[in-house]
């Protein structure tokens, strides 16, 4: 498994306008629309740093039990806003969680499924200091 970079820092906040705010008109960051999903029960939006990215991921009013939005309320209500994940970028994610398995890691998906921007699937704190891992396998490779 060979890891490429840090693709994007998921960061959990209340309120994504008032987060692209900051990083567009204060920090000077390019930031994409913000993208609103019912289904999913959050809105979310990328800031661009260099080669990589924040994602910005937010909970709309009453976020459906299970989804994003659901898992973000619930962070920022135990944690507070802040980092939520941390998502690096991998050629081949099947291979990846294949061989993370092999190893013994926790995982949270032992198969990928649909993300913002190409296939994810999370690693398991409990096997990595309590950092929640992403690996991504983007759509189209940068």
């Amino acid at each position: 498994m060979k890891i490429g970079r840090i693709e994007h820092l998921g960061i959990a906040i209340k309120d994504i306008e008032k987060g692209i705010s900051l990083y567009r008109d204060v920090l000077g960051l390019k930031a994409t629309p913000v993208t609103r999903k019912e289904d999913m029960g959050a809105a979310m939006a990328f800031v661009e740093i260099g080669e990589s990215s924040f994602e910005l991921m937010s909970p709309v009013e009453e976020p459906p039990a299970g989804t994003v939005g659901d898992i973000m309320r619930k962070f920022i209500d135990k944690s507070g806003e802040g980092i939520h994940h941390v998502a690096v970028a991998v050629d081949n994610i099947e291979a990846a969680l294949k061989e993370l398995e092999q190893k013994g890691v926790a995982l949270i998906d032992k198969a990928p499924r649909p993300g913002a921007h190409g296939k994810i699937a999370f690693i398991h704190p409990k096997s990595t200091y309590g950092i929640l891992i992403e690996l991504c396998e983007p759509y189209h490779h940068h």
